[in-house]
């Protein structure tokens, strides 16, 4: 097993453009103190490789208790990182990528992969792409500016009629056609892709925003 030194950085190698509202469960004030000196990554020696955390000597586990496992190197150093940057107390609220893993691996709401898609197609309802806000003008013609172009990349690559609307009091404004043009192209993902899709999509509030992220638009 190869070991990794993990040094505290400043800069942060990774900066999260959002503030997370994922939920850190388990965790209590007692365990906020930071309890280690040193952060490190360990290497497996199995096949295919996956990369672990130290704190100290101990392996990083889940609230649940299972050992934190990743088959990304750059994953892994990225969730060193969150936690060699934690000072006197642990900031889990900063820790997003800690969050994220923690949901994967435990799945603390047992949510199934019909489940998640049926959250992520909630955002679709209300996404922030097509519900738009006329007040005052000068936020209409950046929302113009900014989310047309996202519309016409959505309307181009899905072969869907995607349209904004002022008015949010509106009923059945996304047609069936579009609405299960989506929902098949989430059934492509597996449950941990899903579970980071949502992951995005609770912060963007908009599942079209979140697809143009996947697909690097």
């Amino acid at each position: 097993m190869n070991r990794f030194l993990f040094p505290r950085l400043n800069p942060s190698i990774i900066r999260l453009c959002f503030n997370s509202t994922s939920t850190n469960f388990g965790l209590t004030n007692r365990d906020k103190k930071r309890f280690y000196k040193q952060v490190s990554v360990v290497e497996s020696s199995h096949i295919p490789i996956k990369y672990e955390i130290l704190l100290d000597q101990r392996k990083l586990k889940t609230p649940l208790g299972n050992i934190i496992k990743i088959e990304n190197e750059f994953l892994a150093f990225a969730l060193a990182q969150e936690w060699s940057q934690q000072f006197k107390k642990i900031d889990f609220s900063s820790m997003h990528l800690n969050s994220l893993m923690n949901t994967l691996i435990d799945n603390p709401l047992k949510l199934t992969k019909i489940q998640l898609i049926e959250k992520l197609m909630h955002f679709l309802d209300w996404d922030t792409v097509l519900y738009r806000s006329d007040q005052p003008e000068e936020f209409r013609q950046l929302q113009i500016k900014s989310w047309d172009p996202i519309l016409l990349y959505i309307n181009k690559q899905f072969h869907t009629n995607f349209q904004s609307t002022y008015d949010l009091h509106i009923k059945d404004f996304i047609n069936k056609i579009d609405r299960n043009i989506i929902e098949k192209y989430l059934l492509n993902f597996d449950q941990s892709s899903l579970n980071i899709i949502l992951f995005i999509a609770e912060q963007l509030k908009s599942i079209l925003l979140t697809i143009c992220l996947i697909k690097q638009h």
